[in-house]
Parts: structure tokens; sequence; C-alpha cells
């Protein structure tokens, strides 16, 4: 049990690095500023049901689940940095309705706190389960 922590210890420090984190600010950043998901690509994401919830708006909660992850990388505390992650989220969501071949959609916004909001549930499981397992070893 031993070597699980330490294995998931590596994993982190190794995946959820400063520079892997401004990659994936970076490719937030270019999904919202790239023209995609239009009604003439192939795969809008607007005509897809996924779990009856419609495509964008699951990987618009998808994209933020990572968010929770960086905290420590990025060394803030837990509500500051879901403050931060909603406030990007918000900002990046402004940012579409400035660009003409994007929307602004409330949806969107709801979406991506709810991703931000899961990943926070999602760490905050695993850290005390790691927590716990660490107290008993």
């Amino acid at each position: 049990m031993d070597w699980e922590l330490k294995y998931l210890a590596q994993f982190e420090e190794k995946i959820f690095t400063n520079r892997n984190f401004w990659l994936y600010f970076t490719a937030i950043l270019l999904l919202i500023v790239l023209p995609i998901n239009t009604p003439e690509s192939k795969f809008y994401l607007n005509n897809i049901m996924i779990i009856k919830i419609r495509g964008d708006y699951f990987f618009h909660a998808l994209t933020f689940i990572p968010w929770a992850f960086f905290m420590f990388t990025m060394n803030k505390r837990l509500w500051m940095w879901m403050l931060l992650g909603l406030l990007f989220s918000t900002w990046t969501e402004m940012l579409q309705y400035l660009l003409p071949y994007r929307r602004f959609n409330i949806n969107d916004l709801i979406s991506n706190a709810l991703g931000i909001l899961l990943g926070m549930v999602i760490f905050l499981l695993l850290t005390q389960g790691w927590k716990q397992r660490q107290t008993t070893a």
C-alpha cells in the first residue's frame, strides 16, 4: 500500500506541474478564440447529446474539471483557487461575447462553473482517500 501512495505522489508531481498548468490554460484560451464548433463543422457539439446533455455543455464542464488539480502546483488555498477558476471561466465566456464568430451563453458559463465545482469535489475526495490511507498505513 505504501508503494501506491508513492506512485500517486509521483504521478501528481509529473502531471500537475506549473508548465502543464500554463499549457492547460493556453489550450482553454485557444478553444475560446479559435472559430471551432460552428454549424458547418462535422462534429457540431450543439447537435450531439451525451446522457441527455447537449455535447457542448458536457465538454465545457469536462474542460474545467482539471482546474482543481493544479491548486497545489500554483500554491493557492482551496477557496482562492476555486474563486480564480470561477472568475477565469466567466472571463472566457465574456471573451466569446467580444468575438464576432463566437457567442456568450449563460448555459456555457454554468457548465464551466459546474466543471470547476465537480473537479474540486473529485479532488477533495481523492485527497481525503489518500490521507486516510496514509494514516492507516
